[in-house]
């Protein structure tokens, strides 16, 4: 049986986690943790169709503060255990974790805390790189160096304020923000970004990390509502946020997207419990 569906639950009797499960229920299960801007819905750049040829159930967790999961004070080990919850809630006990960006921290800390549970963990162009490392500054983009001293001063109000900021102007002008975000890619990784259906995904995952604040949270029990990935029925393509295409427009291929997936799921089936390197 293939479903695909958001819910929300309640840990430790206070904060609202969701997630999103997409995919045949008797696939390999795969938790999925989103890079930065983003949430859950990051995962909709696979196919639904992708999941099922190649057998792959992929759960996707809004990480602290991201999505419909409310803050969470403390280090990154806590905010990571947030997968465990989601994890527990659906009787699943190891599974391998797909971590991809600002993710990565994440879900290197999550393998090291609790390697009975990880069955393998997979890290796509994250970052995880040690910051005080002077050939890895080097390597930096132009936009990340721009912001190091700030991640190394901390909690700062000149910082909070430029959270602030880089919310509200993207909520303002999205489409302007997402381009600015891929100024750095290569052609080829453009010609894919700048597909009708892969850029609305981008961008409706960027918005819906970003949408909810404190101030507009409302409180959820176990919930489970149509996701925004599919709302009606889950083999369509993900919902287009912007109207400038007509409506029946044929989704772009999508095969790099598939062929990672059906790389994954061949590892995570033969896999044992391990961190990289």
């Amino acid at each position: 049986m293939s479903e695909c569906e958001d819910t929300s639950i309640q840990v430790d009797g206070r904060r609202r986690v969701t997630f999103l499960d997409r995919g045949p229920r008797d696939g390999v299960t795969v938790m999925y943790l989103h890079g930065f801007p983003g949430s859950r819905l990051e995962q909709c750049l696979f196919p639904y169709e992708a999941l099922e040829r190649v057998g792959v159930r992929l759960i996707s967790v809004d990480r602290p503060g991201w999505g419909l999961t409310d803050p969470l004070a403390g280090d990154r080990v806590a905010r990571a255990r947030d997968v465990l919850h989601v994890a527990d809630h659906l009787g699943i006990d190891q599974f391998p974790l797909m971590a991809i960006s600002a993710g990565g921290g994440y879900g290197v800390a999550l393998a090291a805390t609790a390697p009975t549970r990880i069955a393998r963990l997979v890290l796509v162009s994250a970052q995880a790189a040690p910051y005080d490392d002077p050939a890895t500054i080097t390597r930096m983009q132009p936009g990340q160096l721009a912001v190091l001293a700030a991640t190394r001063a901390g909690r700062t109000a000149g910082f909070v304020d430029g959270c602030a900021a880089f919310r509200r102007e993207f909520l303002e002008d999205p489409i302007g923000r997402f381009w600015s975000n891929f100024a750095t890619l290569s052609a080829a990784e453009r010609a894919f970004i700048e597909q009708p259906e892969v850029r609305n995904t981008f961008i409706g995952d960027m918005t819906e990390g970003l949408r909810t604040s404190p101030r507009n949270r409302r409180r959820l029990g176990t919930a489970r509502q149509p996701s925004a990935c599919h709302r009606s029925d889950p083999g369509r393509a993900p919902m287009a946020l912007r109207r400038d295409e007509p409506p029946g427009t044929p989704p772009a291929p999508r095969g790099r997207a598939s062929a990672h997936l059906r790389r994954l799921a061949d590892a995570a089936a033969s896999s044992r419990p391990r961190l990289p390197g």
